[in-house]
């Protein structure tokens, strides 16, 4: 669960896409027990929360270390049909206006590609 780096911690948490999205406040493992985190509505998947003094005991520095939580969305599987029905009426009604990332890597893919076949404006 735990992968140790001196004598922080690093841990993968998977949540799911309405938590990561609508935002949530989910239990983190650590060596004590449960913490809980708040992610705030529209985090990214590879979003890293640092859990200062969740780590191990570091007795040469007097300190203890930190844990570093990644989160992961994780995507379904299977869906039923009215899940999928509902994610296809949701992409519908967003299109790219909600994910500026996309559209600028789309762009950019864009003006590559015409660069490279000489269409560059």
């Amino acid at each position: 669960m735990f992968e140790r780096d001196g004598a922080d911690l690093h841990c993968n948490m998977p949540i799911t896409f309405p938590q990561a999205v609508l935002g949530s406040e989910v239990d983190a493992p650590t060596l004590s027990g449960r913490v809980k985190i708040k992610i705030p509505a529209g985090t990214d998947s590879g979003k890293v929360f640092r859990l200062r003094g969740k780590g191990v005991p570091d007795i040469r520095a007097n300190r203890t270390g930190d844990l570093f939580v990644r989160l992961n969305v994780a995507v379904p599987k299977k869906l039923s049909k009215k899940q999928g029905d509902l994610l296809r009426e949701f992409a519908a009604e967003t299109g790219d206006d909600v994910y500026p990332e996309r559209a600028s890597f789309l762009g950019k893919a864009k003006q590559f590609w015409d660069e490279l076949s000489g269409d560059a404006k």
